[in-house]
């Protein structure tokens, strides 16, 4: 089995409401638990960034799926390599928005990611993308994503 990592950025072509990405986790969920996928996704005002961990044919079929997605547009692959352990193995799918974050979280990650027009930048590179997902998950273990 070759475990691989996914990180892609997408813009969403419907308003990111709480209601639509719990929706959207609740489907993501049985199908990622389905293939032994596992990951997050972060939506802010009108982008989604999310990681996908699993075994490499599976990774791929999900990732084909929502390129093919009504809900996406301007996809684009930040990050695929293989790994050696998953690092967000808790969720099959677990969606956070910044609109339900606390302010000293959304602040924190403003200040370290960049923000443009009140929006938290989602990054390009694979490596700060894959560091903003791990802060959230750190920030959603600990229990302080609503501070």
């Amino acid at each position: 089995m070759s475990l691989h990592r996914l990180i892609y950025k997408s813009v969403s072509k419907h308003p990111l409401s709480s209601d639509f990405l719990k929706s959207l986790e609740e489907i993501s969920k049985k199908n990622n638990a389905a293939l032994d996928v596992t990951g997050i996704l972060l939506g802010t005002n009108a982008s989604f960034l999310q990681v996908l961990e699993g075994e490499e044919s599976n990774v791929n079929r999900i990732y084909n799926k929502i390129c093919r997605d009504s809900r996406h547009a301007d996809i684009e692959l930040i990050s695929y390599r293989q790994i050696s352990q998953r690092e967000f193995s808790e969720w099959s799918m677990k969606c956070l928005s910044v609109g339900i974050m606390g302010r000293i979280v959304t602040e924190q990650l403003k200040k370290k990611y960049g923000e443009r027009n009140s929006d938290l930048i989602i990054p390009t590179d694979g490596d700060k993308a894959f560091a903003l997902l791990f802060d959230l998950a750190f920030f959603q273990k600990s229990g302080d994503l609503l501070q």
